[in-house]
């Protein structure tokens, strides 16, 4: 947030009041003075970054508005400094197939460059994928490298959308961001060797994208749409959402979660919306 922008003083002194808690009694909690704090609060002094952070730890406030005092001040917010350090909390891949498999819609673990990890029952059935996990799988099964296969592709109905997507999420890519079409990672080389081996109607269609879709900022949830005209099942939308589960494998959940009640009468008419 623009420091400039933010009343970091207002939102501290805010915080103290909501607290109902006098300048005194902050001063006992974080060891800084009581007339420092009113110096701080009034605009007559700066902090530094040690007391700063001794205030908003004595108002034990919550990371959004933290980080909301800390950059405001001119320092770097330290959300992550006070990450949870349970070794429980990112998901491990077990713990994601597990989740997946609770799930009654289409859905999916993929991991750096697109790559699909593992899927759970619906989604398998919705495209005829084998079973997962396959984390030992080749570096081209990803959704990208099915997207000029016609089987597949033919049934994206949304085609420029969902590749618009996918482009972009390449580009961005915050460690392997790819510069060509034809990528330069391993990983992603892979797919696209396999993408460009498909149909050349929807080469040709990914290539002028890629002149155009820029690249995307990496976020920790994003979103997408995908629409199928399935040859079984008939018109399916799912407003596809996904999540990092964990960092350091660089594991997403995506779940493609139905957007009408048709789409979900269509897949539990055959029983593939249900969970493993």
């Amino acid at each position: 947030m623009d420091s400039v922008q933010t009343d970091w003083r207002g939102l501290l002194r805010g915080v103290r009041h909501g607290l109902a808690m006098t300048r005194e009694q902050l001063a006992d909690r974080s060891g800084v003075a009581a007339a420092t704090i009113k110096a701080y609060e009034s605009g007559r002094r700066n902090p530094s970054r040690p007391l700063l952070t001794a205030l908003l730890t004595g108002l034990c406030v919550e990371r959004f508005v933290r980080n909301q005092v800390l950059e405001g001040a001119g320092f770097r917010p330290d959300g992550l400094d006070v990450w949870p350090r349970n070794p429980d909390f990112a998901l491990t891949l077990e713990d994601a197939v597990a989740e997946i498999g609770a799930c009654g819609w289409p859905a999916f673990v993929s991991g750096e460059g697109l790559k699909l990890i593992a899927a759970n029952r619906p989604y398998e059935r919705l495209w005829g994928r084998p079973s997962a996990p396959r984390a030992a799988s080749t570096p081209g099964d990803n959704f990208l490298a099915w997207m000029s296969y016609p089987p597949i592709a033919d049934r994206v109905k949304n085609w420029d959308e969902v590749t618009s997507f996918l482009i972009g999420e390449l580009k961005g890519s915050l460690r392997f961001p790819e510069e060509v079409p034809e990528g330069t990672s391993p990983h992603i080389r892979a797919a696209l060797d396999r993408f460009f081996s498909g149909e050349a109607g929807y080469v040709a269609r990914y290539l002028a994208l890629w002149e155009r879709v820029p690249a995307a900022r990496a976020k920790a949830r994003f979103s997408y749409r995908v629409v199928i005209d399935h040859p079984r099942y008939g018109r399916l939308a799912f407003r596809c959402l996904g999540m990092g589960v964990n960092e350091v494998d660089g594991l997403i959940l995506n779940d493609w979660v139905p957007e009408d009640a048709q789409t979900w009468a269509n897949l539990e008419a055959d029983g593939t919306g249900d969970a493993d």
